[in-house]
């Protein structure tokens, strides 16, 4: 009995699919950490992420966080000089002109603010859980989490790159994050979204002296199948 072909046909479609989401996901594994400025990221394109974030799943379907788009550059700039960890080896920065850890992922053509934003009330009709407000931050985390890696994984899908940051010292930021009235201390994460510089290390973080930080990551396996 010879192949169904529509089936064959059908086959390799599913398996094209599955090889291209693998591949954009282990993509987005890694931090992007040097941009191509000359190439930003359209509208038609930011609109489409947004959606996709939009999309990702929710508590009860109730919007727990913002998700804040920045493609004004001089806003990026604002927001990236508070984009820096106190914990970083000091050998490692002693001799980066700024002295300190710098997370230059955040310097993206298009830079996304995940915000914490809780609707109590809506989630008060939910529940009532003594617990509420810790209980809903952590929900709202969770699906930040959610729709952060769906956008990312859809972002290196197209053939854009991505670098996460959550060192973000927002208590020495203005109250309010600039250009908005959202407070800056509920931001929870950072994604630099941007094509990359392709004469140029993905990991390497540039300085005035040198491209001296480099890593290469592989991530542990710790999956059960039962």
């Amino acid at each position: 009995m010879g192949s169904n072909p529509i089936l064959s046909s059908n086959l390799k479609y599913i398996n094209k699919c599955m090889t291209k989401i693998l591949e954009a996901t282990e993509q987005f594994n890694h931090c992007q950490r040097n941009w191509d400025m000359s190439k930003p990221v359209d509208d038609d394109t930011i609109k489409y992420l947004i959606d996709v974030g939009n999309a990702a799943p929710k508590k009860q379907n109730i919007v727990n966080f913002h998700t804040i788009c920045i493609k004004d550059q001089n806003l990026v700039s604002e927001i990236e000089q508070y984009c820096y960890s106190s914990h970083a080896p000091k050998k490692l920065w002693e001799d980066h002109p700024s002295g300190r850890h710098e997370n230059p992922q955040v310097k993206a053509p298009l830079l996304i603010l995940f915000v914490v934003d809780i609707d109590y009330k809506l989630a008060l009709e939910h529940s009532s859980s003594l617990t509420l407000k810790e209980d809903m931050e952590q929900v709202s985390l969770i699906e930040i989490g959610i729709a952060a890696s769906a956008i990312g994984i859809a972002a290196n899908d197209l053939g854009l790159r991505t670098g996460f940051n959550s060192c973000v010292n927002t208590n020495a930021m203005p109250e309010y994050i600039p250009g908005t009235k959202i407070k800056s201390l509920n931001i929870a994460t950072t994604m630099g979204i941007g094509y990359p510089q392709y004469d140029q290390d993905q990991h390497h973080i540039q300085t005035d002296k040198l491209y001296e930080h480099d890593r290469h990551l592989n991530s542990a396996n710790k999956s059960i199948i039962l």
